[in-house]
């Protein structure tokens, strides 16, 4: 008896929390920066910026066996001294890959200003033409 007493006590809200708290986290990765918006309460919202640049690593880490069971975590992002916890990720490890190649990228090749999606036809254009005559004088 006291056993289902405890579970309903401490391990249902518990669980409640965790989930509601897996929803709230919701995050962009634009090629500059990430942005973090969390839920907390009812009303109360947060918002992050982390710039990619500034990132100096990345951890990843499970807070349990429930965690475990449903696949979510937390990542630690290190920046200029200071470290920024975002909790209840789904997929944290397959996350914190992708960032990882990102921030490879861009400390290895420059910043993307050469990957920038929102180019127009006409640079996109010029671009082409500009690789193909280098390419004939050759």
């Amino acid at each position: 008896m006291i056993a289902i007493f405890t579970f309903f006590i401490v391990l249902v809200p518990y669980i409640i929390y965790t989930i509601h708290h897996y929803h709230s986290t919701v995050f962009y990765i634009t090629s500059r920066r990430i942005i973090f918006f969390t839920t907390k309460g009812l009303f109360g919202n947060h918002r992050r910026e982390i710039r990619l640049e500034n990132i100096t690593s990345i951890r990843a880490m499970r807070p349990g066996l429930f965690a475990k069971i449903c696949k979510f975590g937390d990542l630690f992002f290190s920046q200029g001294g200071e470290e920024f916890r975002v909790s209840g990720l789904h997929l944290h490890d397959e996350i914190r890959s992708y960032i990882g190649r990102i921030v490879e990228y861009i400390k290895s090749h420059g910043y993307p200003e050469q990957f920038s999606i929102f180019r127009s036809r006409k640079e996109r254009r010029k671009e082409r033409n500009t690789d193909h005559r280098d390419e004939m004088e050759i």
